[in-house]
């Protein structure tokens, strides 16, 4: 039996403090029809004072600890920043980590979205599992349950099979190490600002292959799991993103279709009632969108 430690009470997910804000091709024949892109075109850099106003307006009412990362795509500098390399426990976030390994084997045609992999008694969880043990299911549904409904069994099997340190080289490769996926007995890890980036890399059509990140980005565009980054934007705005949710945390990293192009906003949370910690999020995604013009 595979030992799981305080990394299995991470892993329950659906889904520290200080420091100062700043300013600042062709794939494997069987993978499933590619979205449409959203390459960023160049633009002018965004005026991010009234953002910053506004964001730190609503951290100072916060009775939590908060990391943020605010960019627009085609724009490496952030346009608002709090504690962004500050680690903080992933909860569901790492499965963004399983979710570009896994997409890089496909590239590589290591891996086809055909083939299916196996759940164990020991990637079931009490709650967030959808699959009984022994159901195989192929790689592409299991990327989709993984992503669309944050399900827990699916990253469970990917996890071992693929093993932390391989996922984590993947990540190191393209710079991300700042999201980290733990050995046995160990927590996943993320800040704002490795999150942050891994986004704003799918909304430019940078990370992996253009067609890549267009899978991604649909996966994390049909998201089930709801009422943070997207609970006050204006109906039909779009938004792609991943939540991660345990006890005492509440994370959200959306990429969010403004009027000007993708912004992606990422927030995590600590010690924060759930239902204040969700507003907050809301708030922020809420003041991103408001002030991209």
């Amino acid at each position: 039996m595979r030992l799981r430690g305080l990394l299995l009470a991470t892993l329950l997910a659906v889904g520290c403090s200080g420091g100062e804000p700043v300013a600042e091709t062709d794939v494997a024949e069987d993978v499933p029809p590619e979205v449409v892109g959203i390459a960023a075109p160049a633009r002018p850099r965004a005026d991010a004072t009234e953002l910053a106003r506004r964001v730190e307006a609503i951290v100072t009412s916060f009775s939590g600890g908060a990391a943020i990362w605010v960019a627009d795509a085609g724009d490496r500098r952030p346009l608002y920043a709090r504690n962004a390399d500050e680690s903080v426990v992933a909860a569901s976030l790492y499965k963004l980590g399983v979710l570009l390994h896994v997409e890089s084997l496909v590239e590589r045609r290591d891996l086809r979205y055909t083939d299916t992999i196996t759940i164990t008694d020991e990637d079931v969880t009490e709650d967030g599992s959808y699959l009984f043990p022994g159901a195989s299911v192929t790689i592409d549904d299991a990327l989709e349950l993984m992503i669309v409904r944050s399900d827990n069994g699916t990253a469970l099997a990917f996890w071992p099979t693929y093993g932390a340190a391989a996922i984590n080289a993947t990540l190191a490769a393209d710079d991300l190490a700042g999201l980290r996926i733990g050995d046995a007995g160990e927590d996943n890890l993320a800040t704002a600002r490795a999150v942050g980036e891994l986004l704003r890399r799918i909304a430019e059509r940078r990370l992996i292959s253009g067609a890549a990140s267009d899978r991604m980005l649909g996966r994390l565009e049909r998201q089930e799991v709801t009422g943070r980054a997207d609970a006050l934007l204006p109906d039909g705005v779009r938004v792609a993103h991943k939540t991660g949710d345990l006890v005492g945390l509440a994370h959200d990293a959306a990429i969010v279709f403004t009027p000007i192009g993708p912004r992606v906003v990422v927030v995590l949370t600590w010690d924060a009632p759930e239902d204040e910690a969700h507003a907050f999020i809301a708030r922020v995604a809420q003041a991103a969108y408001e002030t991209a013009r």
